[in-house]
Order: structure tokens, then sequence, then C-alpha cells
């Protein structure tokens, strides 16, 4: 893994290449807006860095799209798709509530990073809850089942599955929708029977989630923006 710079448009962007034994060169951003280049041993880092500058507008574009959809915002929270009011009280016991268009944080500590602290364990206790009841529904509703599933802080992906049928899932599936969530759970346990991205494989995403396309459409416009959220 090596890091390097290179200037787009004026703009100086950091961006990572890490060698792998495959055939393509792919380009990611992750929610930070970092650059990550996948590339198969060997290639050279003139010929990475000219393929980065032929994908100069499609990386600006979305790098700015990041900064536009910004959803780490103080006044607002994003829980399953939708923004809710971030309120905040000051009370005897941690408590955190969901009522009508609003999400009031009421706490025995108002600072900031408490605050910060408090919506972060949140999430992850209903990710918990929410992921794991649709996991153990879609798969008992399609008999795909998974030898364990385990929720993760994921940097730059949505889920994983081995060899072992062992499901890997992002946490932040809980701030979408929940069709949104449910593709990719249903993607994940396709992997069950289907360990690549054959015609096989997206033909049994077809069958089990139809509409899988509009998902797609919506992770295209909004994945990386929430991928940032801490």
């Amino acid at each position: 893994m090596v890091t390097k710079s290179i200037t787009l448009k004026d703009v100086k962007i950091n961006y990572i290449v890490i060698y792998k034994n495959k055939k393509n060169i792919s380009i990611k951003i992750n929610g930070n807006k970092e650059l990550y280049v996948y590339a198969p041993i060997g290639i050279s880092y003139d010929y990475i860095e000219e393929l980065i500058k032929s994908k100069e507008n499609w990386i600006i574009k979305n790098i700015n799209k990041i900064h536009e959809n910004n959803l780490n915002d103080e006044t607002y929270i994003i829980y399953r798709g939708k923004k809710f009011l971030k309120i905040v009280e000051e009370s005897i016991i941690d408590k955190i509530v969901v009522k009508d268009d609003l999400i009031i944080i009421r706490t025995k500590n108002t600072d900031l990073h408490y605050v910060d602290y408090l919506i972060k364990k949140w999430y992850l206790e209903n990710a918990n809850n929410v992921i794991l009841n649709r996991v153990n529904t879609l798969s008992s509703k399609y008999n795909l089942l998974p030898s364990k599933v385990l929720i993760r802080n994921q940097k730059s992906r949505w889920g994983s599955c081995n060899s072992r049928k062992e499901i890997r899932l992002n946490w932040r599936l809980v701030l979408m929708p929940d069709y949104v969530m449910d593709y990719i759970i249903i993607h994940e346990l396709c992997h069950l029977k289907h360990m690549n991205h054959s015609n096989s494989f997206w033909s049994l995403v077809y069958k089990l989630a139809p509409d899988f396309q509009v998902s797609k459409e919506w992770l295209k416009e909004n994945g990386l923006s929430i991928l940032q959220v801490n």
C-alpha cells in the first residue's frame, strides 16, 4: 500500500495504491473523500496516474457530491432513509427518543462529544436489532441460511460473504431506506449460492429482489455520503 498525490482541476488529491492479484484496475472513493486505486501487481505508477487523470471529471464530481450531501450535520440525524431534526435536552438520564420528525437526545451531559457518543451508541444498538431481524426474516423466507452474521464498521463496503458462509454487514445499513437495506442483505445471501457476480448470481438477485436496480441507483446517489457518517 502506497500513498501518493495528484492535482486535478487545481485540487490536490491524495490517493492510495493497493496492489492485488487481479486483472483490472478499479478506483473507489470512500465517504471521507479518500481515493483508492486497486491495481494488478506490476502496473506502474505512471500508468495509474494517467488513468486517474482520464477519470478526472468523475473523481471531482463524486468528491463534490460527498461534500454537498454531507450527512454529518449537527442539525439532523439520518435513520432508515429519513432525516430527523435533532433536539438535545438536558436530563437526569441518557435516552434517545424518536417522535414524529424529531430525534430527541435526553442527556445528563450536553457536551457535543458526549452527545455524538450517545448517537453512535444508539445507531449501533439499532443496527444490531434492525439489521439482524431483517437478515433472519429474509434468510428464512428464501432458505438461504448463513452460518454467522456480523455487524461491522466497514469503511468502504456494505457487506461481504466468505466461503464459510459468514456474512458481514455494515452498521450503516440502518441509515438507509428499508428497501435498500433489504437489497444489500439479499445480495449477500445470494452469495451463499454463488460466490461470484456471474449471470447466475444476478439472476437469483433479480428473482428475489426484482426492483434491485432502484436500490442500486439510491446507493449510487447517496452511498458515499452514508459511508461518511461516523
